[in-house]
């Protein structure tokens, strides 16, 4: 072979290597479908089944995509991420976030190892999407139709360490718009396990760690139920096991309501500011916890009664400083009659004495028993209904509770 013709086939091997090197850097990857481990689809809504993968954020936006202007709820913190639009940062349970778009597909972007999500298109109309634990992903839901779209993000499980939901964003060609408009009412949960719906989606009350997880739904609870029926927007603040002095299992002192209660992030002394929330009623529901368990050594308290009178003495400091934060609001404080006597009568004197300083827009329900057959007795999804019902017709009792300047609309559930 001639020394040209060997000196022009090297030349066009080289250059055939190296168009294959820049069709591989420059090729976007195609599209991993999202695995069961992470997405499940609960329900299509009207349209076809949507199609979820696996994307990259950085790529959507390099090609064109952006990030939604959206409207959160509960008590987070914002965080930036590497790509344009502003995340959020959580622990308490039940925040959300709602967004408009136009166009067929929306991602979803998160950095959270822990939590689990469901996303909801158009109030349930399109579909409904379960992400658990989503550590640095973001996934794409494609095939909603053409045409203006509303989604609604709700943090459903319970956590031990903050998580991260690092906003919504539309691929290129869809189309932003201006998230929903802010409730006229805002209510504001303060409890325990109960409030938080531990483990209400389970059949039996036996439970594995795991099941707990997976049967939890706070959305589910008694808490955004009553808010739903009132048209209003909610906060939970809420933890499995927390008490206001005294949580249940090993002394905590440290990680008691009357700690954790201003902070965003549970192991983070940073306070919350929350300048725009100004709650129309507060629904207290504590104590449980702290009377569940018999008083062992180490413990500060000598005995029950120095237990209850320390209860009763914080639970009131605890209402009068919601009370310098929200001047207008009604407190109502839930009491389960199945926590015994002991629980109930402080409740009783904490309200007695509030009211006969002069407090008169705090008052106490106590409820009745429950069936509790969810995970670890706690209540079930029926408990849940009937909890929400009867402080839903205590609340319809007290028309006075809401504020005029918000405006009036009520918009009952079904």
């Amino acid at each position: 072979m001639s020394t040209f013709l060997v000196l022009v086939l090297s030349l066009f091997t080289i250059a055939w290597q190296q168009d294959r090197v820049i069709a591989r850097a420059t090729a976007l990857p195609q599209p991993i479908r999202a695995s069961a481990e992470h997405v499940l689809i609960e329900t299509t809504g009207s349209a076809a089944a949507p199609v979820i993968t696996e994307t990259n954020l950085k790529d959507l936006v390099a090609a064109g995509g952006r990030a939604l202007p959206s409207r959160v709820m509960g008590r987070v913190a914002e965080v930036r991420s590497e790509t344009p639009g502003t995340g959020i940062r959580h622990q308490w349970p039940g925040i959300y976030a709602e967004a408009a778009f136009g166009g067929d597909a929306l991602a979803v972007a998160f950095d959270d190892p822990i939590n689990r999500y469901r996303i909801t298109v158009d109030d349930g109309a399109g579909p409904v999407v379960l992400i658990t634990r989503p550590e640095r992903r973001a996934f794409l839901i494609s095939g909603l139709g053409p045409g203006r779209h509303e989604v609604r993000l709700d943090k459903v499980s319970q956590s031990s360490e903050p998580g991260s939901f690092l906003g919504f964003h539309v691929p290129r060609g869809g189309l932003s718009a201006p998230p929903p408009r802010p409730l006229g009412r805002q209510i504001e949960f303060v409890g325990d396990s109960d409030s938080v719906g531990y483990g209400n989606m389970a059949p039996h009350r036996d439970c594995t760690d795991e099941e707990i997880f997976q049967w939890t739904d706070t959305a589910r609870s008694f808490a955004p139920q009553i808010a739903r029926h009132f048209g209003a927007d909610y906060q939970i603040m809420a933890a499995s096991g927390i008490g206001l002095v005294r949580n249940y299992g090993p002394p905590d002192p440290g990680h008691t309501m009357m700690s954790l209660y201003p902070r965003v992030v549970f192991g983070e002394p940073s306070p919350w500011s929350g300048a725009a929330w100004r709650p129309d009623l507060l629904v207290l529901a504590l104590g449980s916890n702290d009377f569940a368990l018999p008083l062992g050594l180490g413990e500060q308290w000598p005995d029950e009664t120095a237990l209850r009178q320390d209860f009763e003495a914080h639970y009131r400091a605890f209402i009068r400083h919601l009370r310098v934060r929200n001047p207008d609001a009604f407190i109502l404080l839930v009491a389960l009659r199945d926590y015994g006597a002991t629980y109930l009568a402080a409740q009783e004197a904490i309200v007695q004495t509030l009211r006969e300083a002069g407090d008169l827009r705090v008052a106490l329900l106590a409820l009745p028993e429950m069936e509790r057959t969810a995970c670890d007795w706690h209540p079930s999804l029926k408990d849940h209904r009937s909890a929400a019902a009867q402080i839903i017709r205590f609340v319809e009792g007290r028309p006075d509770i809401w504020r005029q300047d918000r405006g009036d609309a009520v918009n009952p559930s079904p």
